[in-house]
């Protein structure tokens, strides 16, 4: 269970983390341009396509977006005519996005709220979406908020980040101060966990075959921001000719999606969970990571 030091150690890490952001015109082109509510998308087209597929139109719906940090989904969402509530337990991140927001003329209701007990109304939004938020939480107690926050039909969409294989696992270990101390990658089981809770769960894997390029261009990224300010672009040709590799590996090998580096994972609330309806996403989550 994540505790109020704990939570307090994730908002003086991403209070950091935000402080260096410069609003400037350069960082607006960036949210305004973005082509979807997930910057980390670039690394996998397909995993862009299918997030784009899965929310769907927002327009008219009410969104919120669930541990915004300093992404650009806030303003996309609102770019796209959704009603767009944000929460984060980072101040500095939440001025970040009022700010972000007014300059480019969005409508955008940024607050400071714990993720596990937001304050919120319940069975208020069509969407509840987050970008690599949920391994920073207590599972059990964010799930059991996401759903009272979702309208009876309601859908959640999650990009996250899964512990996949033991290379991966080594490179977190070698880069402790990339991350908070409390964070743990999403594993099998805790996507299985899910269809305790929502009858219709479904997961998609990503990255695998990129995973010794992205790993070094993030170092020497790292490197260069610290140096010259500069950094490389991520080369489309190349992530397009991975993602082909791993649409035919990953589909080809159930067993290899446990040892990829990021998930979407779709939750929706098609009516109350049941015993029945855990068995049956169990399975039905088993056949899409683990069959």
């Amino acid at each position: 269970m994540v505790n109020q030091s704990q939570l307090l150690s994730e908002a003086e890490f991403w209070d950091r983390a935000a402080s260096a952001i410069v609003i400037d015109g350069a960082c607006l082109r960036r949210y305004s341009q973005c082509e979807g509510p997930s910057s980390a998308t670039e690394f996998s087209p397909r995993m862009k396509q299918d997030i784009l597929k899965v929310v769907g139109n927002p327009a008219g719906k009410r969104v919120l977006v669930y541990g915004a940090g300093t992404d650009a989904a806030p303003c996309w969402f609102a770019a796209k005519g959704a009603v767009v509530d944000a929460i984060d337990i980072s101040s500095i991140s939440i001025d970040v996005q009022k700010t972000v927001a007014a300059r480019l003329n969005l409508q955008v209701n940024a607050v400071v709220a714990d993720a596990h007990q937001t304050g919120l109304p319940a069975e208020h939004y069509d969407l509840v979406y987050g970008n690599a938020i949920l391994h920073h939480l207590d599972l059990p107690r964010a799930t059991a908020e996401i759903w009272r926050l979702l309208k009876p039909d309601g859908l959640a969409v999650f990009r996250d980040v899964m512990a996949g294989n033991a290379g991966l696992r080594l490179f977190r270990k070698l880069t402790p101060n990339w991350r908070t101390n409390d964070e743990h990658p999403l594993v099998e089981r805790d996507i299985e966990a899910f269809c305790a809770v929502f009858p219709r769960v479904r997961a998609q894997t990503y990255c695998l075959s990129a995973l010794p390029y992205l790993g070094a261009l993030r170092l020497t990224n790292r490197l260069l921001h610290r140096l010259f300010r500069f950094h490389l672009p991520v080369l489309k040709p190349l992530v397009w000719l991975f993602d082909g590799v791993d649409r035919v590996l990953l589909g080809s090998i159930p067993p290899l999606r446990t040892q990829a580096w990021m998930c979407v994972l779709e939750l929706r609330k098609a009516g109350q969970p049941c015993q029945p309806c855990y068995q049956e996403g169990t399975a039905y989550c088993r056949q899409i990571l683990n069959a």
